[in-house]
């Protein structure tokens, strides 16, 4: 089966696309050129191709009208892609992206959809978020407009997107993602955003303690085990869930359903239990080596106090985040193990090993900062 393929670059992309060809299916990647050769970026992404596989590199733009793609190439698509299958995004909160996001999540959208008209693809697969609940408290597997309200312009745009496509394109599929998370494996993830970018500026504050003892004081101090006292206050709700799945799980549920024909229906693919917020922040702080910080209301601070100036620090540097830690919908979960049957088998459980496995990935990388 052929399948065009956009956002291979991204987070979920290159382990969706080695699902996708392990299947069988002849993918066609969507590349933008940044200055280098379409394929040569592949490969640095996905590795050299297997001699057995096949695979094709099409350079494009997911925001220009026919995804940027020559007319050469689009003359050489036409009547050869099946499926296209949507994984682009933009993921940004703040109001000043809201040009970026709209024109990566909606007009890529539309974009997409008159490239699936105008080369003969039959079906569109777009992969969404289950975030576009937004302060919903509930989320089911059916597409409408949100009628509660969003809290910022990725939910808003990527709800914007599906409501285009189901109106737009009648052979449609919708899969809804939580956040994602490491491999169970290796702990390997290309990007690190969402939940680690939340945590990334509690390392990046470990690190300044670090490597300056003289910036502790007033209860920051490193104990004999290492770990960083930071009496600071997070705001996680008590009783709110957070819904992390695995790259590499996610990855394999979006091959299955890929494979089934598009019928217009939407997919929660997210974790049948979620762990509370608290307890996964309580374990990622633990591998980090932090500890001293709370819950609750903020303790008095004197004026100018040093730790005054840090919680600041972390207030503005975590508002992005703070929705999702104080309130998360109850996500309906009931059409991807009915669509998959017995190929489909639950997330596995979050455990503490698999929080320390992914972090320790990521302290490796640095939180991605060069």
């Amino acid at each position: 089966m052929s399948i065009l393929v956009t956002g291979v670059t991204g987070t979920v992309g290159p382990f969706l696309a080695r699902e996708l060809e392990a299947r069988g299916n002849v993918p066609f990647y969507l590349v933008r050129s940044n200055k280098e050769n379409p394929v040569v970026r592949l490969e640095k992404v996905l590795g050299r191709r297997p001699l057995i596989r096949w695979r094709f590199a099409v350079e494009g733009d997911i925001t220009l009208p026919d995804l940027g793609i020559p007319c050469r190439s689009l003359l050489w698509l036409e009547g050869r892609i099946e499926k296209i299958v949507n994984v682009a995004a933009f993921i940004g909160f703040d109001e000043s992206s809201r040009k970026i996001a709209h024109d990566v999540n909606v007009q890529g959208m539309a974009n997409v959809i008159n490239l699936a008209n105008k080369i003969g693809a039959r079906e569109v697969h777009q992969v969404s978020t289950v975030y576009v609940a937004g302060e919903a408290d509930s989320l089911p597997e059916r597409c409408e407009k949100n009628g509660r309200g969003f809290r910022n312009v990725y939910e808003e745009t990527k709800n914007e997107a599906e409501i285009l496509l189901s109106e737009n394109w009648p052979d449609f599929s919708i899969y809804r993602l939580p956040i994602v998370v490491g491999d169970r494996k290796t702990g390997e993830i290309p990007f690190f955003t969402g939940y680690y970018a939340f945590l990334k500026n509690l390392w990046h504050f470990r690190d300044t303690f670090k490597e300056n003892s003289r910036r502790m004081c007033e209860g920051i101090f490193t104990d004999r085990d290492g770990f960083l006292n930071l009496p600071i206050c997070l705001r996680f709700a008590e009783t709110s869930t957070l819904n992390i799945v695995p790259v590499d799980w996610v990855a394999e549920m979006l091959a299955e359903l890929i494979s089934l024909p598009a019928e217009g229906k939407v997919f929660n693919v997210a974790h049948e239990k979620p762990p509370l917020g608290r307890w996964l922040n309580d374990v990622s702080l633990e591998a980090l080596l932090i500890k001293g910080f709370y819950y609750g209301q903020k303790r008095e601070l004197t004026g100018g106090s040093a730790i005054e100036t840090y919680q600041k620090i972390l207030d503005r540097n975590s508002k992005p985040y703070l929705p999702y830690i104080r309130h998360e919908a109850v996500f309906e979960m009931a059409e991807t193990a009915k669509a998959l049957g017995k190929k489909y088998y639950p997330c596995p459980e979050i455990t503490r090993d698999f929080v320390h496995l992914i972090l320790e990935y990521a302290k490796s990388r640095n939180f991605g900062k060069q």
